[in-house]
């Protein structure tokens, strides 16, 4: 595995617990970072057909595919953030279920 193609920084969030409420007693909505990754993006061709035929799913959204190195605790109740952009996680496999390699499907957020 090449790390050196691991070029985008991107930031896990993780959203509110249900039933979580602020000290004033509002709902929690806002998302917090969980984990921070060097992450790269993968063109579609690259994909094994589960992850292709999940991201079909998605066709006609805008779509991202990154690549990072395995982190226990990333869910698909998640999201990804890079730079500005907010992509909700649509699918996660764990290469190989070897832990060294995470392959996330997304869609990006509006």
């Amino acid at each position: 595995m090449n790390r050196g193609k691991y070029k985008r920084r991107i930031t896990f969030l993780k959203g509110p617990e249900e039933g979580q409420k602020t000290e004033r007693g509002y709902p929690v909505k806002d998302w917090k970072p969980f984990k921070k990754a060097w992450a790269m993006n993968d063109p579609l061709s690259a994909l094994t057909s589960r992850e292709f035929y999940a991201s079909a799913s998605v066709q006609n959204e805008n779509k991202a595919v990154w690549t990072t190195m395995y982190t226990k605790g990333i869910d698909e109740d998640m999201r990804i953030q890079y730079k500005n952009r907010i992509f909700e996680i649509i699918s996660i496999t764990n290469e190989n279920e070897a832990n060294k390699k995470l392959i996330i499907v997304t869609k990006e957020m509006k």
